[in-house]
Parts: structure tokens; sequence; C-alpha cells
């Protein structure tokens, strides 16, 4: 059965200020992600949410309200956006006052530091495995973008510390950047697209514990979802004596 119909198909009207979303019982919704990120159909720049009806919201792009509209396979909603969460805007300008004053002690003025980047084109979440902070390809770090280009031409001074403020306010030893998951390739395999961006010339290998296992692995070549883990604990409740369980991450 394909993986669509885990949203039962139905579409409601447009609002003014909403934005199209596939709606999806929470149980369903990583499945049906994964799904729309394979096929490019899922808006990475906006953040999934709970619907008012209990269901998931995740944001299309456009391709993906346009093949919903057409094929009729997903729960189709136009829904307004939620608010930023306080938390959320606080700790981003908390971040921001941090990399200012960095690029300010490396000796560029603070009103050009706060132009170049601005609060929206510095990191709101990212994915933490060991010492390593992973931050999705946005703001800053997404290729093109006047922030990303500003980044690049900073001086290697001025860079580091700019990253070294990223990396104490993440609880980081190591920054890395996430890559779109990777075309499949002749081999079938699914890669890692993420990138070591700090320090220079740092490898991507961790050890962390989630649920008890201790799980190593290098993040520029393995591919590993902290979202799954509620998945892992209930698997892991299984009676399982005498057997052996593998992660195949």
């Amino acid at each position: 059965e394909s993986c669509w119909r885990l949203a039962a198909p139905q579409i409601m009207p447009p609002t003014t200020s909403g934005c199209a979303c596939a709606l999806v019982d929470p149980q369903a919704a990583e499945a049906l992600r994964r799904r729309l990120d394979d096929c490019g159909y899922l808006d990475t720049g906006r953040r999934a949410f709970r619907a008012e009806s209990g269901a998931v919201a995740l944001p299309l792009t456009a391709a993906g309200e346009a093949y919903a509209v057409q094929h009729g396979e997903l729960s189709l909603a136009f829904l307004p956006p939620p608010t930023t969460d306080r938390r959320t805007s606080d700790k981003r300008q908390r971040m921001h006052g941090r990399c200012v004053a960095a690029l300010e002690s490396s000796g560029l003025p603070r009103a050009d530091a706060a132009r170049l980047f601005p609060v929206q084109s510095l990191p709101s979440k990212w994915e933490k495995l060991g010492d390593v902070a992973l931050f999705a390809p946005r703001g800053m770090f997404e290729p093109g973008s006047g922030a990303a280009e500003a980044l690049a031409a900073l001086a290697p001074a001025a860079r580091e510390s700019l990253l070294a403020a990223l990396a104490a306010e993440a609880g980081a030893a190591r920054l890395g950047v996430q890559g779109r998951i990777g075309q499949v390739e002749e081999a079938l395999h699914r890669k890692s697209g993420a990138r070591l961006v700090w320090p220079p010339g740092a490898g991507g290998w961790v050890s962390f514990k989630e649920n008890g296992v201790l799980y190593g692995l290098d993040v520029c070549r393995s591919m590993f979802s902290s979202g799954n883990g509620t998945e892992k604990a209930r698997v892991g409740s299984f009676p399982c004596a005498g057997e052996t369980v593998v992660d195949l991450y």
C-alpha cells in the first residue's frame, strides 16, 4: 500500500495566511515526512507542527501541493504557520549577541557584523550527536545566501571566532552542516550529505549513548535520526532474550 495512504485524503480550504500542509496521524508522521523529503515535496524551510485536530502538519513545497491536489492521496490543509516559540526567539537573540560580540572582538565593526549576519540567518535548532552539532543548510549555511557569502568572505580569524561562538552556544566541540539525502546512486545507497565546518580538519566520528545503547558512526558518511528514539525504545521493550537485535542506521 502506498505510503501516502498514511494520511486520509481530504482537502481543507485555504486561509489568507495559510501554507499547504499534509495532515497525518502522529504515529505515521515520521514515515510520511521521510517519504515527502525523498520526493522533494517537504518544505524544509518550515517546521512541522501539531494542528488543532491533533494531526501532525507537514509543510509542503509548491510541487508537493500540486501533487496532493492532482492525485488526492494526501490529506491536504492550508493552515496558518504556528507562532514563534518565545524560548526559541530568546535563544536566537542570545546567540546573535554572542556572534556579533565575537566578530567585533576580531576587528569587524559591530554594526557591520549585525548587518551581515541578522538574527534570521542564525540556526534556530540543530541535531546533537555526541559533541557534534549539525545545523540545517539554511541561513548562513545555505549556499548562495547573503549570510553564507559573508561567512566565506570573512578573514580566517573572524570566521574562526564566529564559528567558535556558535559552537559554544550549541554546547558542541565540532560543527557540521547537514545535507539533503543524496540522490539514488548506482549502489542504491542513501548517504549522509553532512560536512564538518569547524574546527578546521575535524573528523566526523562520534560516540554517544541513546536508550542505553552506545553508538559509533561517522556523521559525514552515515545517516542517523535522533527522532527515532521513541521507536527504538518500543522495539527494545520486545522480549528478545537470546536474540541479536541490529539497528541498521
